[in-house]
């Protein structure tokens, strides 16, 4: 009898701690700040009057993304616009994708100079997604690099009405926004959206996909330190790849490591040297 009821009460917290560990994966978290200035940026854009104002939501909208500078004009968006017809005027209408810069100011045209075209926003819920594999104390673990936050926006002109069902992928670590899917728009495959899929296969325990996505960043980026530092990492351990001897995975796994100490920037290069540190002279 007694037996029974142990083995009941075990079976009880197996099930709660499934229950727990399944509400941990997708934990819901404070929506990121970049998220929220490009979406009440569109709202803003229709209730200001003043110029500079208008200017200066622009610019904070454009900076909630990876990659804009002098040279690069922020990360691929799907082209929403391409669904009205006021948007034929332009050259790239019937372009799957936006660069992040070109897709604000056609939303400062639409919205702001011309007041053809209202938004409403409304930002659903914002999750952990992604894990990538890290370093702690000696030994492999995991680390959260990537937030998901389920926006729906409604675009209205002339009375027609569109609605997207935004999926805003952000960064854990410093908060930019590094891709928007919304099925509207092919998913052009770059390092960015390498780096996502990657980090949603490993927190899923996809190993091997997340392993030939960092492959897949060295073969188009053969120095981004940070994929030379996760597959290291995973090559060294045999997490998501085969050899035949223990031995050859160290010694592939220890190459990529060097190359993240050389290649990567302050924070991986410092890392990267820590691990070689440990795996040279592992603790006893």
């Amino acid at each position: 009898m007694e037996d029974k009821r142990y083995l009941l009460s075990l079976s009880v917290l197996l099930f709660l701690s499934l229950i727990i560990g399944r509400q941990q994966l997708r934990a819901e978290i404070p929506t990121p700040t970049s998220v929220k200035v490009f979406y009440y940026g569109m709202q803003k854009l229709s209730t200001v009057a003043d110029p500079n104002t208008a200017y200066y939501i622009s610019k904070d909208m454009n900076e909630c993304f990876y990659g804009l500078n002098i040279s690069v004009s922020g990360i691929p968006l799907p082209n929403d616009f391409r669904f009205f017809d006021i948007d034929k005027k332009n050259i790239s209408h019937n372009d799957e994708q936006l660069n992040s810069a070109t897709y604000i100011n056609r939303l400062n045209d639409y919205i702001y100079k011309s007041r053809i075209m209202k938004v409403s926003c409304s930002i659903l819920k914002t999750e952990l997604t992604g894990d990538q594999p890290d370093f702690h104390k000696g030994r492999l673990s995991v680390s959260a690099c990537l937030v998901s936050t389920y926006v729906q926006k409604t675009y209205t002109l002339n009375g027609y009405k569109k609605t997207f069902n935004d999926t805003v992928y952000t960064d854990y670590s410093n908060g930019k926004i590094s891709e928007i899917r919304n099925g509207n728009g092919a998913n052009v495959v770059n390092i960015n959206s390498l780096r996502i899929q990657a980090a949603l296969a490993y927190r899923l325990g996809k190993y091997y996909e997340a392993y030939k996505c960092y492959e897949q960043i060295i073969s188009i980026e053969s120095k981004d330190g940070d994929a030379l530092y996760r597959i290291g990492l995973m090559t060294y351990y045999q997490q998501g790849c085969y050899f035949p001897q223990k031995s050859v995975a160290r010694k592939k796994g220890i190459e990529y490591m060097e190359q993240a100490n050389r290649y990567g920037n302050y924070s991986i290069g410092d890392k990267a040297e820590n691990v070689l540190h440990n795996w040279k002279y592992p603790r006893i």
